[in-house]
């Protein structure tokens, strides 16, 4: 029989060679399996691990990964408390593509997996820092030996983002935007996320708008700001009473009486006022203010007074919109 052809190790029959072959076709098999193991591991030049998966729990004593532990998917439950991890120490540049990942377990604690490298520190999506924190609830967070430093691979959205969420308890590895601060060694990625800065907006009852870099849509002292060009800017108003520089030109009923009964107003003038008579037709009487005046077809101004017609209480209005309440989150690690 001839020599089988294969260039990847699936391409391999596992039933050659046949025992009846000659020991000399074995000798061809054993240069074609090696030219196999070559073609489906091109750049084979140190160990591979397969995929495992390992689980422990926070808590206790430190655990200190070993270079054999690559491609391990490493479980914590943080019941107990925070998981401590060392990342294996003396990776050198051959070592480059190490990689493993951590997912937090447990759903009713705020602990974490601190995850620390041997020497040197991880590049995070904001850069550099001494430890990383895995803290939200089954989201991946992947450590990658670069060969020349490690870098931080997370699953879900960004660090420092808002987060509008309906359920009544927060999760794990989020926080409340209530204007309260945080350590910057718990959550160092979040300190840079946020401008180097451990106080975090605060966002109850407020709704929010993009920075106003010029387009002039929040105007300073106006709408309540003294910049909204800067980040975490707050201003707007609740609600807001208005004064005469705030409301349309306009005009009131007035009413003019004159003894026993009264006119409606039709034409005021500088020396007097012009009104109509008591049934709304006819000429208008005149009632001269002061001096008398001469034409006046009235005979008696002298117990003339005007009423204006008002109207408002001159309270505040609300300013606010049609309105749903959720909690304000920021992804904290």
């Amino acid at each position: 029989m001839g020599l089988e052809t294969a260039t990847f190790i699936s391409g391999l029959t596992d039933l050659w060679p046949l025992s009846s072959e000659t020991k000399s076709q074995g000798d061809d098999h054993l240069r074609l399996i090696k030219q196999v193991l070559k073609g489906t591991f091109p750049n084979a030049s140190k160990a591979f691990s397969f995929p495992g998966a390992s689980t422990g729990s926070g808590g206790g004593a430190t655990y200190n990964l070993q270079k054999f532990e690559q491609n391990t998917t490493l479980i914590f439950d943080t019941t107990a408390g925070n998981a401590q991890v060392l990342l294996p120490a003396g990776m050198v540049v051959g070592d480059a593509g190490w990689s493993c990942s951590f997912i937090k377990l447990s759903t009713a604690d705020q602990n974490g997996i601190v995850v620390v490298p041997g020497v040197g520190t991880i590049t995070s999506q904001f850069g550099s820092v001494a430890s990383i924190r895995v803290g939200a609830t089954a989201c991946e967070a992947k450590l990658f030996w670069s060969g020349i430093t490690w870098y931080c691979l997370k699953q879900g959205p960004l660090i420092g983002s808002t987060i509008s969420f309906d359920g009544p308890t927060i999760p794990a590895g989020h926080l409340v935007l209530d204007g309260s601060t945080f350590s910057s060694a718990v959550y160092p990625e979040l300190y840079l996320a946020n401008g180097s800065s451990t106080t975090l907006r605060d966002k109850r009852g407020r709704v929010e708008a993009g920075v106003d870099s010029g387009a002039n849509r929040l105007t300073a002292g106006a709408d309540g700001f003294a910049t909204a060009a800067i980040l975490g800017a707050v201003g707007g108003f609740e609600s807001n009473t208005l004064d005469l520089t705030r409301i349309p030109s306009h005009s009131h009923a007035n009413t003019l009486t004159n003894g026993t009964h009264s006119h409606s107003i039709v034409n005021m003038t500088a020396g007097g006022i012009y009104s109509n008579n008591g049934n709304n037709a006819g000429t208008p009487y005149y009632f001269p203010i002061s001096p008398p005046a001469s034409t006046a077809t009235s005979s008696d101004a002298s117990n003339v007074s005007i009423t204006n017609a008002n109207a408002g209480s001159g309270g505040a209005h609300k300013n606010v919109q049609p309105t749903i309440v959720t909690q304000k989150l920021i992804r904290a690690c």
